[in-house]
């Protein structure tokens, strides 16, 4: 396999070659986008985009560690450590429970009354403390198994893998047990770190459309242009963003 190279110069390539599927109307689709690179890359990655429904598979449970959290968030006392809750940013506390790099995940809705929903999850890393209505997802060997590429893959896909296994009628919640059979692809970790790369240069392009008032096609060609000037005359392949209109 030779998506080894975690270079600018692919992430950017594999973005650009993705992005001409798209109407313009799902250009700013961050979601739809990282669904597209996460199977554009898969698609490679087995050689033939065919191949995608036979890609293996492994449950959460098999390779990670699956913990609740342990801190009540209401009386929780402001420190030098950071608190994660369901809120999008983190504040802090006076310990920590868990030391490493993790997805949290929610265990209760996030609008109530009935409806199951998932706003958000969050990667942690370093030493943190969590709130008790989340659980912390720890691979067993970093090594393998990426919780960048985890975290990137269920933040995508969090309405068909968490969302749906989510039960409850007033309280709709989600089980420990049931995060743990939720099944993520089987793949090499260079090919993990690739989509984990790609994923944040689409975060990037997100935030920099909305900066610069361009749409994703228009942004791109100007990184791709900037690519190509930086490196003339050196031996790296040259992109250019293809509509298809």
């Amino acid at each position: 396999f030779r998506y080894v190279s975690q270079s600018r110069y692919k992430v950017f390539g594999m973005i650009s070659d993705l992005v001409s599927v798209f109407d313009d109307a799902n250009l700013t689709d961050v979601k739809v986008l990282k669904s597209a690179v996460m199977n554009g890359i898969l698609s490679k990655y087995l050689k033939d985009a065919a191949q995608l429904n036979e890609l293996k598979h492994v449950s959460l449970g098999e390779i990670c560690e699956i913990k609740k959290g342990k801190t009540p968030i209401k009386s929780s006392v402001r420190g030098d450590f950071q608190m994660i809750t369901t809120a999008e940013d983190f504040t802090n506390t006076d310990h920590f429970d868990f030391e490493g790099s993790a997805v949290v995940i929610p265990l209760v809705s996030s609008t109530g009354h009935g409806h199951a929903s998932i706003k958000r999850l969050h990667h942690a890393r370093g030493l943190f403390a969590v709130g008790t209505i989340l659980a912390v997802v720890f691979p067993k060997d970093e090594s393998k198994h990426s919780s960048k590429f985890l975290f990137e893959y269920l933040m995508t896909y969090k309405e068909e893998l968490l969302v749906s296994k989510m039960t409850g009628t007033a309280n709709v919640t989600l089980t420990v047990n049931s995060i743990a059979g939720v099944l993520v692809p089987d793949v090499p970790i260079e090919v993990q770190e690739l989509i984990s790369d790609a994923c944040e240069k689409v975060d990037e392009l997100s935030m920099s459309m909305e900066l610069v008032g361009l749409n994703a096609v228009q942004y791109l060609q100007s990184c791709i242009e900037e690519i190509n000037i930086a490196e003339k005359g050196a031996r790296l392949p040259r992109y250019r963003i293809v509509t298809g209109k």
